[in-house]
């Protein structure tokens, strides 16, 4: 099953390989040296990094829209295959709108890479341009494309979660799913793609909260990550039996 390439649509360019691309690490996790500060260490990741969180619970919520999914079931009067396609042209249209609300200068090395998709052979593609696609493993991609690393390993978590089903479904079953296995197989490659950038910026608060500033932190806690109180909390009393659980979770 083709899925829709969103991406390209949201920022709406096309992807031009330089001679020496390669991605860099735009989240720092390994804390400041002692006696150092930013910006030597530790700088704040970039606001494309928490653009692109939004972004991608924007998209996650446009498929998970019951009241829309419905109305577009009925609108394909019982046919699966033209109730997802309906669903994707769609969330085209408001991934569109989202394009041009950005207000990050999406520059290289902060730049998305390109679109993906997981075709129906179960392979993924990068379209590198408007006619032009390649298979692509995701080391591949992180030595192609000039832009975040984070961003392509969230990537590949959300093809790798499409890629799954792909290999353990029926392709002709597959490619008749109803729109909601439809939506919730998006949705749940977007969650999957969520967690993957979430999860670098706890490492990155973990690492640097203890010299990072105040506008970083009210973006880390708005992007739904745990802050931690720099004050170590009073012992409990123990209890028979229980032991108090001390590790923050990060939020899908």
């Amino acid at each position: 099953m083709k899925l829709i390439p969103l991406i390209a649509v949201l920022l709406a360019f096309t992807v031009l390989s330089p001679l020496e691309a390669g991605t860099v690490q735009c989240v720092p996790t390994q804390g400041c040296p002692k006696g150092s500060k930013p910006p030597d260490c530790c700088q704040p990741p970039p606001c494309e990094f928490f653009e692109q969180i939004k972004m991608k619970q924007n998209l996650r919520r446009f498929y998970r829209n019951a009241k829309v999914n419905k109305r577009l079931i009925r609108q394909a009067g019982g046919d699966n295959s033209e109730a997802a396609r309906l669903l994707g042209e769609w969330v085209k249209n408001k991934a569109g709108k989202l394009g041009s609300q950005l207000r990050c200068k999406w520059e290289a090395p902060y730049g998305y890479a390109a679109s993906f998709e997981t075709k129906s052979w179960c392979e993924i593609f990068a379209q590198l341009s408007e006619k032009q696609q390649e298979s692509m493993s995701e080391r591949q991609a992180h030595e192609k494309f000039d832009t975040c690393a984070e961003f392509i390993s969230a990537i590949y978590a959300h093809e790798g979660h499409h890629k799954q089903i792909c290999e353990h479904t029926n392709s002709t079953e597959r490619m008749n799913q109803g729109l909601k296995a439809f939506a919730r197989e998006e949705s749940d490659g977007y969650r999957k793609e969520i967690e993957s950038l979430k999860a670098d910026l706890q490492q990155y608060w973990r690492a640097c909260s203890t010299v990072a500033d105040a506008a970083t932190a009210r973006k880390v806690a708005k992007a739904g990550i745990s802050i931690l109180k720099k004050k170590a909390p009073k012992k409990s009393r123990k209890v028979a039996g229980n032991t108090p659980a001390v590790l923050a979770e990060v939020q899908p």
